[in-house]
């Protein structure tokens, strides 16, 4: 077994769907290079699965929020506001 820690680039929208290998244990999320992120140790000799992430907005409504591990949060600076932007991320599993 090799285990390593992969990065993998999230998309800023609610619900995305990123493959990585099965059992992946997700670490973290954070910005890196103006992007986020989020990094898993994962098992080089897996087979792939699809898993769901899921984002939410501070101050956006949440329905599902107390079903799903939390990730992390994260910020983003824009240039035409006077605060970052900030999100919240969520593991909702492998996908069906």
């Amino acid at each position: 077994m090799t285990i390593e820690i992969w990065k993998y680039t999230l998309a800023v929208k609610h619900s995305q769907v990123v493959e990585m290998p099965k059992h992946a244990k997700l670490l973290t999320v954070q910005v890196n290079l103006g992007e986020p992120c989020v990094w898993a140790a994962v098992n080089t000799q897996e087979t792939y699965e699809k898993r769901v992430l899921i984002t939410y907005g501070t101050g956006h409504p949440v329905q599902e929020i107390t079903l799903f591990p939390f990730l992390g949060t994260y910020q983003l600076e824009q240039a035409d506001l006077p605060f970052p932007l900030v999100f919240h991320v969520f593991d909702g599993g492998v996908a069906a």
